[in-house]
């Protein structure tokens, strides 16, 4: 038998933390309209399962916008921001509140706050859903930590170009091979 934590009795609350808005953002646990809203919008074969697992981070943000409190909605409007395009063309492209959610997420860290608080706003909704969705998270967190550990390169040592060539400062290479 599993022993009873704290989260199993008061579970944390669904939230994470952007650092460009300087606050927590709450997502409210899915309700029946959102689970009907789910399956209109990703009909057939694309599951919220797949969408974790794939880590399609627009779909994720649009689910993510949907669930946010009315407050924390109110922060990510639809606005049209300015930029310079490939040539340096002044340029306006119109965001959604979702996509102004994407362009407000910072770094790695906040993209998995963001998913650890769908998580955990589904599992509350639907217990039922917690094994399979925190199988699926998993999944993605540790495709995320893979990808994210930089592989260290071949070593530099006496026989490398790049040593002889910085070493020597246009000299001759002396060095055994």
């Amino acid at each position: 038998m599993k022993p009873v934590s704290i989260e199993d009795v008061i579970p944390a609350a669904p939230e994470f933390f952007l650092k460009r808005k300087d606050r927590f953002f709450e997502i409210r646990p899915p309700n029946m309209l959102d689970q009907v809203w789910f399956k209109e919008k990703y009909p057939g074969d694309e599951t919220l399962g797949g969408i974790l697992q794939s880590l399609n981070w627009q779909e994720i943000c649009k689910i993510v916008y949907r669930l946010l409190t009315p407050e924390a909605r109110a922060e990510f409007p639809a606005t049209v921001a300015k930029d310079l395009d490939e040539n340096g063309e002044p340029t306006e492209m119109k965001l959604t509140g979702p996509e102004h959610l994407l362009v407000s997420l910072g770094d790695l860290n906040e993209c998995l706050g963001m998913l650890t608080a769908l998580t955990r706003a589904i599992m509350l909704s639907n217990p039922l859903a917690a094994e399979m969705v925190e199988s699926e998270v998993k999944k993605s967190l540790a495709a995320i930590k893979t990808q994210a550990v930089k592989r260290p390169g071949k070593p530099t040592g006496h026989k490398s170009f790049s040593t002889s060539t910085t070493r020597s400062a246009g000299r001759k290479n002396t060095s055994r091979r």
